[in-house]
């Protein structure tokens, strides 16, 4: 029983990795909303097995196998200020294929940021494999149908500036035929055309567009009867003479000679219809939330298709179906949120095709991700998303492959999610006082996240949006809050795990917002206004800082590495910082915004060590780098504004959205094969028990049996705490001595050696205790282990060679960046020669294996 539980269990996630793989071509899977939550607007069914369909956020997707599995890419539509590099693409409105391999696909128009822009298609004649723009006309202009005649002759329509377009090439040129004779200016939303003669256009008015021999001398609009506001959404004729018009509001009519004439006669629903489909004598018509309407006698009478599938508790709420397509007994419909229902009997039965779990709402404001920084104490794999606009959070427990969710009573976005330990767990969101009653909401969970307690807060607190929560233990944490402009935004302390709450105000904070506080211990910690502010003595007081590099622009939010590194992330004004970081508590702060795009405003930064970080952002942007902000590798995931992103590891990152879209959560996999090492090291005569001054360490990985054998050296400084990231670009996967040698200190070996895997991320703490080293080769100075002090000329011993050096070069009065500065303050003289006589006379000399 037991081998076959986990049979079942294996051939599940096998099934679910398979369908992962399916997922975006341009690396990003959609872990909630599968395949996509985008809006589809058309799909096109082949045969029982190959479909595509096209939608928001240049969506283009494609199925082998009937709609179980999708390859998605989402940037087959126009470019989006593509000459600032944000790769985000416009939404795609329509498509027309000739065949399983050719065809072409169009939707809103290109966007630049100097405002040139022309319109575009984009067209592929490999099945979707690649697509090549090609140009209708040299402005712009959205474009919303499409309709061919044969495999040369068709027609486009859209916006006034794409309002007909005429192609004789299969699409590779087109002949804008606005104007001769005149198509009225219009927004149109479809085009058919029975022949090169007689052509039919849908208004945004209630209105046709036609131009019919022996009828029209030149292009006339026909109001249509019943209606003067709905906007014709489809045109289809199944003969010369028979043909439809659909529209929202709900809108049927139909002709039967040729469209000189219409009778109204609509379906019984009563949401807008937008779409139509004529197959083996019966016409279909969608629009509605769970049904799609069939009449087979030309619509003089419909029937309901109910084709919401009851099996499939994970799916979209049913809302608009924007497109539809039929092929023999084989029906699909697509819409809102990504939804995709598919009959093959002819509409008797229906599959929903999608995985979405949702929890009162479809679009998050924060996420945790585990493992990810400092603070996360919740067990691998597991992924909290806390819903934007109020509703219950969402939970995995095996890396986003499948969701559940978890109650809570909060009525606003959660902002900040945090876990304490296994078991406790808070959240915090609300809504700011903006001229009327503000809320705040603050959760407490005691079973790891399974059931969440509502706290009762504070008059200051339960008016206040709470934007961010740090907890150091089970019972002290911090808040920090918006209240309204005209009040001074404030932290909040508790001692009590959330019971009671005093206020703390930041000084130079008159009014305005506190985006975040976070805390390293119960005493120590940072938090962001206007300006960074930190406390060490527990928030009795916030000291500001003054540097005018941090004061000079504006800060969305920040990420506290450790006491000594704290990241700032910025707006998207081009001449302002986008990303700064302090190694040295703030003292000074390095620019990190390399090559980020300029206009997009960064509102999340999280790194995996000091090399090792990603940023989220407006349109949809992300990006990584590898060398500590150098440089930026942008991507895309195909949705809107990334409001917040996690790295667990090099290999693996996150990002979610908060708009304009449903179900916003990514996973990208890259495979990077470097070794990165992470390093706490302490140097005697560099630490004075506050601080560590800066300086180059080498780390040597050597094999792990005689001769020990060097493998890789990296190099890297150090910053006041020890700490370094040292990468690895050459070593492969296995158990390494771990060699430190300094320009002045002992040369020093870790205790054994090291397991390292190739695209890992490791951490190793000499300061933690003596044993850290082989043979204990350390020493205790304020709290810390230390390599011992002494050897400028580096043979392995501190003894009379080094003491001579130091001598002479402090005889000589020598400054500067010199091996005998055995304290790192620039000169050599006595206090050097201290450090290394005491060392001299207790015989300390390296060991190692």
């Amino acid at each position: 029983m037991g081998k076959k539980f986990f049979l079942v269990l294996f051939l599940a996630a096998f099934l679910c990795n398979a369908a992962f793989a399916q997922q975006d071509v341009n690396g990003w899977y959609w872990l909630n909303g599968q395949p996509t939550g985008n809006t589809l607007k058309a799909i096109k069914i082949f045969n029982t097995s190959t479909m595509y369909a096209v939608g928001g956020r240049g969506t283009f997707m494609k199925s082998n196998d009937g709609g179980d599995t999708w390859s998605v890419n989402n940037q087959v539509g126009n470019p989006d200020n593509s000459s600032t590099g944000n790769l985000a693409t416009r939404d795609l409105n329509a498509m027309w294929f000739f065949d399983s391999n050719t065809g072409i696909v169009g939707g809103a128009t290109q966007t630049a940021p100097s405002g040139v822009a022309t319109g575009l298609i984009n067209r592929t004649i490999d099945g979707g494999n690649t697509w090549n723009f090609a140009q209708f006309n040299d402005t712009t202009g959205s474009v919303n149908g499409f309709y061919f005649i044969d495999s040369n002759t068709g027609y486009l329509t859209g916006g006034t500036r794409a309002r007909f377009f005429k192609t004789t090439d299969g699409g590779l040129t087109w002949q804008d035929q606005s104007f001769s004779p005149i198509v009225p200016s219009n927004t149109y939303n479809c085009v058919f055309a029975i022949d090169t003669t007689r052509i039919f256009l849908g208004t945004s008015s209630g209105k046709i567009c036609t131009h019919l021999p022996g009828q029209d001398s030149a292009w006339k609009l026909r109001q249509l009867p019943g209606t003067t506001s709905a906007s014709i959404t489809d045109i289809v004729f199944k003969d010369a003479n028979t043909g439809y018009a659909c529209g929202n509001a709900n809108y049927f009519a139909y002709t039967t000679d040729g469209g000189a004439t219409w009778t109204q006669s609509n379906a019984p629903a009563t949401v807008g219809q937008r779409d139509m489909v004529y197959n083996g004598g019966n016409l279909y018509m969608a629009g509605s939330y769970y049904s799609i309407f069939k009449s087979t006698n030309d619509g003089v009478s419909w029937d309901t298709v109910f084709f919401y599938d009851n099996s499939n508790l994970n799916q979209p709420a049913s809302f608009i179906i924007y497109g539809m397509d039929a092929n023999g007994s084989d029906l699909a419909v697509v819409g809102n949120a990504g939804i995709v229902n598919i009959t093959n009997d002819g509409g008797s039965t229906w599959r929903n095709k999608n995985y979405s779990v949702g929890g009162g709402s479809t679009v998050y404001s924060s996420m945790l991700v585990s493992p990810n920084a400092t603070f996360d104490n919740v067990p691998s794999g597991d992924i909290w998303l806390g819903p934007n606009g109020g509703g219950d959070l969402l939970y995995s427990s095996n890396g986003g492959a499948n969701w559940t969710t978890r109650s809570t009573a909060h009525t606003r976005s959660i902002f900040g999610i945090q876990f304490v330990d296994a078991n406790t767990g808070y959240i915090c969101g609300g809504f700011p006082n903006n001229g009327g009653l503000g809320i705040g909401e603050v959760s407490k969970s005691t079973d790891a996240g399974l059931t969440w307690t509502y706290l009762s807060l504070p008059a200051t607190m339960n008016t206040s949006q709470i934007n961010a929560i740090s907890f150091t233990d089970v019972n002290t944490g911090y808040a920090a809050g918006f209240r309204s402009p005209f009040e001074p935004g404030l932290i909040w302390k508790t001692v009590d795990g959330g019971a009671s709450w005093v206020s703390q105000a930041l000084e130079g904070v008159p009014g305005g917002s506190i985006v975040s506080v976070q805390m390293l211990n119960a005493d120590s910690g940072y938090a962001l206004a206007n300006t960074l502010y930190s406390t060490t003595n527990g928030g009795n007081n916030w000291v500001r800082s003054i540097d005018p590099y941090v004061t000079s622009t504006g800060w969305s939010n920040m990420r506290v590495a450790s006491w000594d590194v704290v990241y700032l992330n910025g707006n998207g004004t081009s001449n302002l910082k986008k990303i700064i970081r302090t190694v040295d508590r703030g003292a000074t702060w390095t620019d990190l915004t390399g090559n980020l795009l300029s206009t997009v405003t960064v509102f999340r930064t999280r790194w995996l060590n000091l090399n090792h970080g990603i940023v989220s952002g407006t349109n949809g942007y992300m990006a990584k780098t590898t060398n500590g902000g150098l440089n930026w590798t942008a991507t895309n995931p195909g949705g809107s504004t990334t409001v917040d992103c996690a790295i667990p590891n090099k290999n693996t990152w996150y990002a979610i959205s908060d708009r304009n879209s449903s179900y916003e959560v990514w996973r990208k996999y890259e495979n990077l094969t470097s070794i990165s090492l992470n390093l706490n090291v302490g140097i005697e005569g560099f630490w004075d028990g506050s601080a560590q001054v800066q300086d180059t360490v080498r780390c040597t990985l050597r094999n792990s049996s005689s001769p020990y054998a060097p493998v890789e050296q990296a190099a890297y400084r150090i910053n006041t705490s020890g700490y370094g990231t040292f990468e690895y670009n050459t070593a492969g996967s296995g158990s390494y001595y771990l060699q430190l040698t300094h320009r002045n200190a002992l040369e020093t070996w870790s205790a054994a050696p090291v397991a390292l895997t190739s695209g890992g991320s490791f951490n190793y703490d000499f300061r933690s205790a003596a044993n850290q080293a082989y043979g204990n080769n350390q020493t205790l100075k304020s709290g810390k282990y230390c390599f011992y002090s002494g050897d400028p000329n580096q043979d392995g011993t501190v003894d009379l060679s080094d003491l001579t050096m130091i001598f002479n070069d402090a005889g000589n009065f020598v400054t500067g960046y010199v091996a005998t500065d055995i304290n790192g303050d620039d000169i050599a003289d006595l206090s050097d020669l201290v450090i290394t006589f005491n060392n001299a006379s207790a015989f300390v000399t390296k060991i190692v294996p």
